[in-house]
């Protein structure tokens, strides 16, 4: 079999199961949830690995993961399969709530400082105690 007739059969295998995924998300819309388990059995690793790969934390991505299917559920009705076909429509809304994800926690760390001698309200020269 040559090269060409080999990537023609990938890429047709591709087109089936994005039409397959098509079809699942359709059904999410209607309130399908058997389509929702079907779609999350056939994508679920995929997004995981992506949430994974940009958190780097197991316990993070399956969070992640979970939020994903959450919104397919949610937002099936909106999907326009002119904008992008499912699998990437998985990995933008993955990789969007795994950034998120980061921001939020360097967020929250910019404004906890640890509460020390060093960052006390004395050594800032807020303190307006009576003096010792």
């Amino acid at each position: 079999m040559s090269t060409a007739a080999i990537s023609a059969s990938g890429s047709g295998e591709r087109r089936v199961r994005e039409q397959r995924l098509l079809s699942l998300v359709r059904r999410c819309g209607e309130r399908d949830e058997s389509a929702l388990a079907e779609l999350y059995d056939e994508t679920s690793q995929f997004v995981y690995g992506v949430a994974l790969t940009v958190l780097r934390n197991p316990m993070d991505a399956e969070e992640i993961t979970c939020d994903v299917f959450n919104q397919v559920w949610r937002a099936a009705n909106s999907y326009s399969s002119g904008r992008g076909n499912v699998t990437s429509w998985l990995i933008i809304m993955a990789r969007s709530r795994a950034i998120d994800r980061i921001r939020a926690r360097v967020s929250k760390s910019k404004h906890e400082l640890p509460f020390d001698t060093d960052n006390s309200f004395e050594s800032v020269g807020v303190w307006q105690g009576p003096s010792p």
